[in-house]
């Protein structure tokens, strides 16, 4: 079974989309990035889910 989707967490809350996807990048490319947000104050929680389109890219991001 092959696993290409990571969790990120534990990063400021003043982190951006664009942030994370320039961190990430370099690992190989990025099919999604979902932040998740707080409903009711409309700033992210902290942690994010990244979908790599290959699972070798999500490994190198791992051991970031």
């Amino acid at each position: 079974m092959e696993q290409n989707k990571i969790y990120v967490g534990n990063f400021p809350y003043s982190v951006d989309e664009s942030q994370l996807r320039d961190l990430f990048s370099p690992y190989g490319e990025i099919e999604t990035l979902a932040m998740i947000m707080d409903r009711d104050t409309g700033r992210p929680k902290g942690f994010a889910f990244i979908t790599f389109s290959a699972q070798q890219a999500a490994e190198k991001a791992l051991a970031l």
